[in-house]
């Protein structure tokens, strides 16, 4: 937990009791995260837990006003209806409590700073975290990027970004669920930028351009119906794979992976042996058709890529 202070301001005379060390109006904190860690740790210090009820944002997207209300704040609704089951006798349990504690932040203009406008420290009910239990603190920015960055990469599983947080930031214990949900909305975020950009394929060729323009030497070759304007073919190689090619073109691994995505493009990879025996991923084709032309046209990409044609081709 990141330990905070605050600057007390004026409190309102409406207030007539105070806990100690409790937050009041005017209290004024650096950033959101701040503000929100300092209320997270004195209700957790009183056996309490906050949550987000309502926020609200401006035209930039950016946090504006933050009502943190207690877990516990909602009403309970009976789920059990006697009429429909009778038989039905099991006594649920709740933790809303229509508990009416809350503490309302709003962002003071012109700056990251932000202020308790609202402060109700009652609470209808006894403590809601166990004894000895941490609240989830707001997850720091540097953390949360760090998360963001390997979310969308299939080869990073939950467990194994969980255990390199921790070789990263030690200090920081985040929940099973903070991470979950930071990861969920990565993807979900990627997905929107995608779709922003006119699909997958847009992304990807957009991408391949931007990367080119920068210097980097990517090479990709791109086929488009002439009629319909669609994607019919792509093929493409990093640096790396291009630089491979080129310095092992004597044998050459043709493996087609067909109707593994939800366009039913066969994706076409090409594999070269190096001087280790070891087999390397060279290049990579996504194709509409599996016809004599798509393969002329791929293999093609290949040559001009490599250089010189290959001894031996290998494929299924």
């Amino acid at each position: 937990m990141t330990t905070a202070s605050a600057t007390s301001g004026a409190s309102s005379t409406s207030q007539l009791h105070f806990p100690d060390g409790a937050p009041r109006v005017g209290d004024t904190y650096a950033t959101l995260e701040v503000a929100m860690d300092t209320l997270i740790q004195f209700e957790e210090s009183r056996g309490n837990k906050l949550v987000i009820g309502q926020s609200k944002k401006d035209s930039a997207g950016m946090y504006c006003k933050v009502i943190m209300h207690c877990q516990s704040y909602q009403k309970h609704k009976t789920v059990h209806d006697m009429k429909i089951d009778p038989s039905d006798q099991r006594q649920s349990k709740s933790i809303r409590f229509e508990c009416y504690a809350h503490y309302n932040l709003n962002w003071v203009g012109a700056s990251e700073m932000f202020t308790l406008t609202t402060v109700v420290h009652d609470h209808t009910h006894g403590r809601n975290l166990a004894v000895g239990a941490k609240a989830p603190c707001p997850v720091p920015l540097e953390v949360k990027k760090f998360i963001q960055k390997y979310a969308n990469k299939p080869s990073f599983s939950h467990s194994q970004i969980k255990s390199m947080l921790s070789n990263n930031f030690p200090e920081q214990e985040l929940t099973s669920s903070q991470i979950t949900n930071i990861m969920n909305e990565a993807c979900s975020q990627s997905k929107r930028d995608v779709q922003e950009l006119g699909g997958d394929f847009a992304a990807i060729i957009q991408s391949l351009q931007e990367k080119v323009a920068n210097g980097e030497p990517w090479n990709y070759h791109l086929k488009i119906e002439e009629t319909t304007g669609t994607v019919t073919l792509l093929w493409w190689q990093s640096p790396e794979q291009a630089a491979l090619t080129h310095r092992y073109p004597d044998i050459l691994v043709n493996d087609c992976a067909a109707n593994c995505n939800h366009y039913n493009y066969p994706l076409n990879i090409g594999i070269i042996i190096d001087n280790f025996g070891n087999s390397q991923n060279a290049w990579y084709a996504l194709q509409a058709q599996e016809d004599l032309e798509t393969y002329r046209w791929v293999l093609q990409c290949h040559l001009q890529a490599a250089g010189e044609p290959s001894e031996v081709i290998a494929s299924d």
